[in-house]
């Protein structure tokens, strides 16, 4: 099982096929249902379609990410790959939590749904010792764009910078040293 965030158009949804391809049952973490449904159907002919399921998530919103992440646990036991793709690029707009929307978004959304999705990884390391899935089982992949190279020199802060996503992969790294989970940062 993955669950892949932004997954409804560009990587998100590239990676979605390549994973549907080979053989996961994929998740796509969609802040817009419906853009979601229409990448889901874009293309009957494409793997994607076949092997994913649609649940919406906006990583904007503290309650949303809490709602996914308890339905993800009630319908499955263990999640092998979690890659955290989606971003946004907003200026000034605040969360309903207090926060800069970019931020949270791009950034502590991301870091609150791996965290509370760290048990089913823990799961997957678990379940799938023995069989084809053991070297990809608790992997968490956090994808950056460049688009910090763009920001205003005058911005002391951007937070589609890639330290944010190396500094959660430490974060994540030091929760789970140990444990058998692997976070990957790209950019």
């Amino acid at each position: 099982i993955a669950i892949i965030t932004g997954s409804n158009t560009g990587v998100g949804f590239e990676t979605a096929q390549g994973l549907a391809q080979r053989g996961y049952h994929v998740i796509l973490a969609c802040r817009n249902r419906q853009k979601g449904l229409d990448a889901r159907e874009e293309d009957e002919s494409k793997v994607v379609g076949k092997a994913s399921f649609l649940q919406p998530l906006d990583l904007a919103s503290f309650a949303s990410i809490r709602s996914f992440c308890n339905s993800f646990s009630e319908k499955y036991d263990s999640l092998n790959i979690l890659v955290n793709n989606a971003g946004i690029n907003s200026q000034g707009d605040v969360t309903e939590d207090g926060l800069e929307m970019c931020f949270q978004s791009n950034f502590v959304g991301h870091f609150l749904l791996t965290k509370l999705l760290i048990p089913s990884l823990l799961n997957a390391e678990n379940t799938y010792k023995n069989n084809k899935y053991k070297d990809e089982a608790g992997r968490i992949v956090n994808l950056s764009s460049v688009t910090h190279h763009f920001a205003p020199s005058n911005e002391r802060i951007h937070p589609n910078d890639g330290s944010s996503d190396l500094s959660e992969n430490n974060g994540i790294h030091d929760k789970t040293f140990g444990l058998g989970l692997n976070a990957w940062s790209i950019s």
